[in-house]
């Protein structure tokens, strides 16, 4: 059993050699067929032994992009919780080294009290933080991308649009083939 063990290890690194000695020769711009000739293989093997090369390549670099993404996502987190952070404090407004306070009537005694003002400007740029580090995570996760729709059916659109309002001549043309085309391809799919 041992000596199969050994033979099997050898013919996995024996074909290694090979799989590599393609894809060197293929990026020296050789063909298939060179390589093929040159290494006393079939194209097909050949095309084989490139083909699992570019395959172990794109999962390399998918877990390479995932390794990236996911130290990305880390990054926005820590980024959501010091801009969380930001939201849960009381910011004052500071002139000058010191609070600004102003004063104003209690309801209850009808007296007036003094009081701190607050700024909301440091609230405003976390929220705008959150807003991007939003966007930014959507962009990483795929969330924002385009979606194709289906649509079946013609497309009917009514419009109460005033026509009269329309003075230029060229755009009443290009509404009219608009509409003469609408109408045709609603005609060709059977739709009269």
């Amino acid at each position: 059993m041992a000596g199969n063990n050994s033979h099997n290890t050898r013919l996995h690194v024996e074909a290694t050699e090979r799989q590599q000695q393609c894809l060197d020769m293929r990026c020296r711009g050789m063909s298939t067929r060179q390589i093929a000739a040159a290494l006393d293989l079939s194209d097909s093997t050949v095309r084989g032994y490139i083909s699992r090369s570019l395959k172990k390549l794109h999962q390399n670099r998918d877990t390479d992009a995932e390794c990236l993404r996911d130290l990305e996502l880390e990054k926005l987190d820590v980024l959501e919780r010091a801009a969380n952070r930001v939201l849960a404090k009381n910011h004052l407004v500071v002139s000058s080294g010191g609070v600004v306070s102003d004063t104003r009537i209690n309801p209850d005694t009808g007296k007036s009290e003094p009081y701190k003002l607050t700024d909301s400007g440091p609230v405003l740029k976390a929220i705008g933080s959150l807003l991007k580090i939003a966007e930014r995570r959507a962009r990483l996760l795929g969330l924002d991308a385009p979606q194709k729709i289906e649509q079946s059916g013609g497309l009917k659109v009514e419009s109460s649009y005033d026509l009269s309002k329309i003075t230029d001549p060229e755009e009443l043309r290009q509404l009219i083939a608009l509409l003469e085309k609408a109408k045709a391809d609603e005609v060709d799919d059977g739709e009269e």
